[in-house]
């Protein structure tokens, strides 16, 4: 599952995907493509008709000899190569690429990575409601994790359907189940939102302008 995905605490999902009752798409529609800047650092989103990928960069100084433990090869010269390993450098993309360049007994490593957020798919699933994109995506439970795009301008939210830190506003709108644990502990949240509460929980939801299309 995509790192987008991933909480530490409890989740909204769904019994279907959202909204209930409205088609699925082939394809994230025209107007979502293109590349869009975080505002808050050098993350990048590129979306095209099939796919949303992250791409997000950073520079590490380490040891050489560090580097080649984490690498598992022996780097003799300045080079630029792709690799795969899920734990490389605490990061966890699809694939990175690395340009090294060698100083001494120290590596100076520029590294781009890049994360596969969404494609389409059977269980990762496309349609359109009023203004937004919906995003569903079926989890190993038999669950929906739900995410939007909308855009304003040049501005683009993409963020959950629900805010779990909302849901208790949301409950005013909509039926929310509570999943607890043997500790009586709410580990997730159920909904199956008809569209007229789809229309309300959409009425308060923030645009939040956190990527610009460039």
């Amino acid at each position: 599952m995509s790192l987008v995905l991933i909480t530490c605490g409890p989740e909204v999902k769904f019994t279907e995907p959202q909204p209930k009752g409205i088609s699925n798409l082939k394809l994230i529609p025209s107007e979502y493509h293109g590349k869009f800047r975080s505002k808050s650092d050098s993350t990048l989103l590129i979306i095209d008709s099939c796919s949303i990928v992250k791409e997000w960069r950073s520079t590490e100084k380490m040891r050489r000899d560090s580097l080649d433990k984490e690498l598992k090869m022996h780097i003799t010269r300045d080079t630029t190569f792709k690799y795969r390993d899920d734990k490389l450098l605490g990061k966890s993309p699809e694939f990175l690429l690395l340009a090294i360049h060698l100083y001494k007994d120290s590596a100076i490593v520029k590294i781009t990575g890049y994360e596969s957020l969404f494609a389409v798919s059977d269980s990762q699933l496309v349609r359109t409601y009023k203004k937004y994109c919906f995003l569903n995506f079926k989890t190993n439970d038999g669950y929906w994790l739900v995410k939007t795009l909308r855009l304003q301008d040049n501005m683009l939210d993409f963020s959950d359907l629900i805010d779990v830190k909302e849901i208790d506003m949301i409950k005013t709108r909509a039926k929310v189940i509570e999943v607890k644990d043997t500790s009586q502990k709410v580990v997730d949240y159920h909904m199956s939102p008809n569209l007229r509460e789809m229309r309300r929980i959409l009425k308060q939801k923030k645009f939040d302008s956190s990527f610009r299309r460039f």
